[in-house]
């Protein structure tokens, strides 16, 4: 550790070195000032050097009076090396000039001007002392006799000898406050890193938890909400009279914007946490806009929507794309969402436009246009922050947490692509991204109809491995409505490992949290048992309530062939088998 000693005369201690060294030079300057004047006096120096050391004396003395009293430091400095200039070039040949003291004092002078002015000031000073140095030597060449000789040797001596004690003492302060202010501030940069390393080791302890908050959370928010939509979606399915299916629509609709709230609070939270991660696959965009159209045109009828709901496609995109379909696809359904919010009447516009064909990929612009109650343009800067609405008596009365278009920026963003608004309060607005998209190399798709999901004529064997009785029994309904032939169920980790030896299913959906064993143990302890006794292991896809990274990381690394966020649907459950099957898993 650096000394602590402080020079209890100066009224500076604490304050900026450029204070402390000022204060240290004026101080001796008055009293070298001093000194000289009382000699001069002495020995009887010529007329004009006593002018100079006494006037030098006054204005030194002066100057240390008002930065005592705290007189605006760059008034003060500016003053004294202003003085301190003119007094070396009066007294440069009275002094005895080139071979005399005053050189000493120049360059003693020059120096601390360099260590206490501030930049602007610093510079006019040293072309203000180069240029006196350089006038006064060049004088002195032409005319030697300029310069006032030494009465004797032991004068010149003594003056020179002052001069370098002088010089001395304040060169080492000045080197020891610099030393001692950099010892200082090396201590304060030490402490503040390890205070930073604690502090961050503390945000990363806290961030960790949040992420297991929020994993658990979610896990226990999204199992039950996985029973309620599956129940829902089962029996809307049924034969209910009027009362009834306006319920379960009700109940539905109540689901879904459950199941987005947690959804979005998990995505802000991957956005935050730099791990939004894109998955690409190939995908034919008019059969995932055509997808996407399927789910509105059943919530403008629940919601009794005087609205019409259009999808222009270009032709001219024409080919099969690579990228994350499934987040391209959550951004478009959070900007209709969001038209829909705010449009009571008239027309929701979804257009696709090619802007641009490159070698392997095509830039694409998806626009959304309502003809809703708009924004005004001074309220425009608030859509793309957090948890912020906009601030009108027509936008107040509609719910929301204000996420959905953070969350679509962000993904936009990680596309490589740029988002847009543009509005007018009273006639509407027009939300659209544009976004590169890659050609796909295998430009053959097999497409499933959206309204014809069967699996029957695969004639799969499924196994359920789910702790939570109400999700077995969804899962099982909803894969007997998909044409399963065999479901079995499993009520924990081995359990699951029994049955997946001895029944050979094709699929197993494997919860991930379960008791006695895990999904990602169940699932090690069936692909090793397989291999063991080398046949053909089943597809396991984890049926996750965790939708973080790191949860669908580990599913994967554990040999799990896919991943289905809860909660889920027939649409959802279908998509995954059927991306097996068409790969000629089973036939």
């Amino acid at each position: 550790m650096a000394g602590t000693t402080n020079f209890k005369f100066l009224k500076t201690v604490g304050k900026p070195i450029e204070y402390r060294l000022f204060e240290i030079v004026n101080s001796i300057a008055v009293i070298l000032m001093a000194f000289w004047v009382v000699y001069g006096i002495i020995v009887g120096y010529e007329t004009p050097i006593m002018i100079i050391y006494t006037s030098a004396l006054v204005i030194f003395l002066a100057l240390w009076l008002a930065f005592r009293n705290n007189i605006n430091f760059r008034i003060v400095t500016g003053i004294f090396y202003l003085f301190s200039a003119i007094a070396i070039a009066f007294a440069w040949f009275p002094s005895g000039g080139s071979y005399g003291a005053i050189m000493h004092s120049f360059v003693l002078i020059y120096i601390s001007g360099l260590l206490i002015l501030k930049p602007r000031a610093f510079l006019t000073y040293s072309v203000v002392m180069v240029s006196i140095a350089i006038a006064a030597s060049v004088l002195e060449y032409i005319n030697p006799d300029l310069a006032a000789p030494y009465v004797d040797t032991k004068q010149r001596i003594m003056d020179i000898g002052i001069a370098n004690v002088a010089m001395l003492i304040i060169v080492s302060l000045c080197i020891f406050l610099f030393k001692r202010a950099n010892d200082l501030d090396r201590n304060k940069i030490e402490d503040l890193f390890q205070n930073l390393e604690k502090e961050k080791t503390k945000a990363e302890s806290a961030d960790h938890a949040k992420s297991q908050f929020l994993a658990t959370i979610s896990h226990e928010m999204r199992t039950p909400l996985n029973g309620i939509l599956g129940i829902s979606e089962l029996l809307n399915q049924t034969e209910l009279n009027e009362e009834q299916s306006q319920l379960v629509r009700n109940l539905i609709v109540s689901s879904e914007m459950l199941h987005n709230l947690v959804s979005d609070v998990l995505d802000l939270t991957q956005i935050e946490d730099n791990k939004l991660v894109l998955h690409e696959v190939d995908f034919d965009l008019s059969y995932e806009i055509k997808n996407i159209k399927s789910i509105f045109v059943d919530r403008i009828k629940r919601e009794d929507k005087n609205v019409e709901l259009v999808f222009d496609f270009d032709d001219k995109i024409d080919v099969v794309l690579t990228g994350d379909v499934l987040r391209l696809k959550q951004v478009i359904i959070n900007l209709v969402n969001n038209a829909l919010k705010f449009t009571e009447r008239g027309m929701i516009k979804v257009s696709t436009e090619l802007l641009e064909e490159r070698e392997k990929e095509l830039l694409i612009n998806v626009s959304v246009r309502d003809t809703g109650i708009g924004i005004p343009k001074d309220q425009l800067k608030k859509l793309f922050n957090k948890f912020s609405k906009i601030d009108t008596p027509e936008h107040n009365r509609k719910d929301g947490t204000g996420l959905g278009l953070v969350i679509t920026k962000n993904i936009v963003e990680a596309m490589q692509g740029e988002v847009r608004v543009s509005s007018e309060f009273g006639v509407g607005s027009v939300f659209s991204f544009i976004a590169p998209f890659k050609i796909a190399e295998n430009q053959e798709l097999e497409q499933a109809n959206v309204e014809d999901i069967d699996l029957s004529p695969h004639k799969l064997k499924v196994l359920i491995a789910e702790d939570y009785e109400i999700n077995r029994l969804v899962a099982t309904k909803t894969l007997l409505n998909l044409g399963i032939a065999e479901v079995e169920t499993a009520i924990d980790g081995m359990e699951a490992y029994e049955k997946a030896v001895i029944g050979s299913p094709d699929f197993i959906l494997m919860d991930m949290k379960m008791p006695e064993l895990d999904g990602l143990g169940a699932t090690e302890l069936i692909l090793d048992k397989y291999r063991e006794d080398h046949r053909t292991p089943p597809v396991i896809i984890a049926t996750t309530a965790n939708a973080l990274k790191e949860d669908i990381d580990a599913c994967l690394q554990v040999g799990m062939s896919h991943f289905v966020s809860k909660p889920y649907n027939q649409q959802t459950i279908y998509n995954a088998f059927k991306r097996f099957l068409t790969n000629g898993h089973n036939n």
